[in-house]
C-alpha cells in the first residue's frame, strides 16, 4: 500500500506540475486542521484530522492527510460486556474547485481520493479478545471553501467513504468542518 500511495503522489504531482505549466499560476501550498464526524454501521466516530496540500490554480489541488478517531464505546445492555472501537486513516485527495463571485472568495469543493484505514476494535466479553482490521477506503465529497483572508480559509464537507477488505465496519459518510493556513 505504501508503494501504492507513494507512487500515486509521484503521478499525481507530475500531472499537476504539467498542469500549472498551462493554467494560470495561483500556487497556494496549506496545512490545515479538521473535526470530522464519522457515522458508520454501529459505530459513531469524532475524529481529527491534519492535511497538507496545495492548491495548483484556482480549479486544483491535491491533499494528503493523517486522521485519528477517538473510542466509541458500546455496552451491552445489562451486562458488563462492553465493545469498543476506534480507527485511523492516511492517504491522498485531489480536489476540484469552482471558484464563484467576483472576488472568487467562496468555491464549491468536490473530492476522490484513497486512504488506507486500520479499525481496531476490543472485546470484553468471552475473554478479552482484539481484532484489528485494515483495508482501503475510497473517499468522494462535496463542500464549500470560504477564504476569509488571503491566508486563512474555512471549509465544510460531506465525504462518502467506501470500504475495501474490511469485515467489520460497512461504508461511512465523514462531516467535515475545518480551517487551513495558506502560505
Amino acid at each position: 500500500m505504501k508503494n501504492t500511495i507513494a507512487t500515486l503522489l509521484v503521478a499525481v504531482s507530475t500531472i499537476a506540475v504539467a498542469a500549472t505549466a498551462n493554467a494560470e499560476t495561483s500556487f497556494k501550498p496549506y496545512v490545515g486542521v479538521d473535526y470530522n464526524y464519522n457515522n458508520g454501521n454501529e459505530f459513531n466516530h469524532h475524529s481529527g484530522t491534519v492535511n497538507v496540500g496545495t492548491q495548483f490554480n484556482d480549479y486544483f489541488g491535491t491533499e494528503v492527510f493523517y486522521q485519528k478517531s477517538d473510542d466509541d464505546v458500546k455496552n451491552v445492555k445489562g451486562s458488563a460486556e462492553r465493545h469498543t472501537n476506534a480507527f485511523q486513516a492516511y492517504g491522498l485527495d485531489l480536489n476540484g474547485y469552482l471558484p464563484m463571485g467576483c472576488e472568487q472568495e467562496f468555491s464549491l469543493i468536490g473530492s476522490a481520493g484513497i486512504g488506507e484505514y486500520t479499525f481496531e476494535n476490543s472485546y470484553n466479553w468471552n475473554g478479552s479478545k482484539n481484532n484489528d482490521d485494515h483495508g482501503y477506503g475510497y473517499r468522494l465529497g462535496l463542500g464549500a471553501l470560504y477564504n476569509v483572508t488571503e491566508s486563512v480559509a474555512v471549509k465544510a464537507m460531506a465525504r462518502y467513504v467506501a470500504f475495501d477488505k474490511i469485515k467489520d465496519n460497512t461504508d461511512m459518510m465523514e462531516y467535515t468542518a475545518g480551517v487551513r493556513y495558506n502560505f
